[in-house]
């Protein structure tokens, strides 16, 4: 709802969890991921989300197997998909990782071409087409979204979100 562009919507759910929203501050990226995955151990129905593809390989060692959009995990199969090959798809948990201040963090900082944004009627929107990858995001699961970033640096998306989150009060 931060673009005054977008269509104003109405949002509702039938659904309630009281925590839906996990956020994840970390020091080591191999190390926090795997700590999810142990806690979450007796779910099958686990998504990772990255916004770019090699973003995976920040969080994994070798006590992971990786290949064909598939993490495999002390013998568990997770499917592990860029944003945008997740749209429609669901899991009970989902965990979106490098949610970062970076240029390459969520959302991305690389500049468009001058003519893009020219095309492009959001253009006057900082990040608009991430924000709505974002949402995307947050939004394929159906019990709780684990959000991992940097201790000391999390996105725009994380620190707006923390305030809406805090206004809600969970």
């Amino acid at each position: 709802m931060k673009n005054p562009l977008q269509l104003q919507k109405n949002l509702k759910s039938n659904k309630f969890n009281k925590h839906p929203i996990i956020f994840v501050p970390y020091n080591n990226e191999k190390l926090v991921l795997k700590q999810i995955l142990k806690q979450l151990a007796d779910c099958e129905d686990i998504m990772i989300l990255v916004r770019n593809k090699k973003d995976i390989y920040k969080y994994i060692d070798n006590e992971f197997r990786y290949a064909n959009n598939t993490l495999v995990f002390k013998d568990k199969n997770l499917k592990c998909l860029t944003v945008h090959k997740s749209k429609g798809l669901e899991a009970r948990y989902v965990i979106i990782l490098n949610c970062n201040d970076e240029i390459l963090g969520f959302p991305n900082k690389i500049e468009n071409n001058i003519l893009i944004d020219k095309l492009n009627p959001n253009n006057e929107i900082k990040y608009a087409e991430e924000r709505r990858l974002f949402y995307v995001a947050i939004t394929r699961c159906k019990e709780q979204t684990y959000l991992l970033y940097k201790k000391n640096n999390p996105s725009i998306f994380i620190k707006e979100l923390k305030r809406i989150v805090k206004k809600i009060n969970f």
